[in-house]
């Protein structure tokens, strides 16, 4: 990489810096039925980056899919964590009421345990419809 490349990418990493966009945690069923969730999440996600794309989603159906090979109804213990961590770092943790998991009331649990913004898709998609690109203040 070049001078002219390193200084741009770190102009923009700086100028990206005072413009924190929340980082959502997209919780949601998975070891009942890997490949439809992983579908499903997919749907909304994209359905949700169509409102607003001042947010930035953590799916841990793409962040781990490709490392294990799950058998249906069975999840990793290491995965649990890594998905602990996950939430640990974002600002808001999203979920669909319709589409429960014990995997899904775990990670609300622990979301709500350690004082992150916990809210219903729906209520996500009434927030990026008022913030439009509005800055998250936490």
């Amino acid at each position: 990489m070049n001078n002219m490349n390193e200084e741009r990418m770190m102009m923009l990493a700086l100028d990206a810096s005072p413009r924190r966009v929340p980082m959502v945690y997209v919780s949601y069923p998975y070891s009942d039925n890997p490949m439809q969730r992983v579908n499903e999440v997919q749907g909304l996600v994209f359905g949700l980056l169509e409102l607003s794309k001042a947010w930035v989603p953590i799916v841990p159906h793409f962040c781990f899919d490709a490392l294990f090979d799950f058998p249906v109804g069975y999840e990793h213990a290491e995965v649990g964590v890594w998905e602990l961590e996950l939430i640990s770092h974002c600002n808001i943790l999203i979920y669909d009421p319709a589409q429960w998991s014990s995997g899904v009331h775990w990670e609300r649990t622990f979301a709500q345990r350690i004082g992150l913004l916990v809210m219903s898709v729906d209520q996500f998609k009434e927030y990026l419809t008022k913030s439009k690109g509005a800055k998250l203040v936490t």
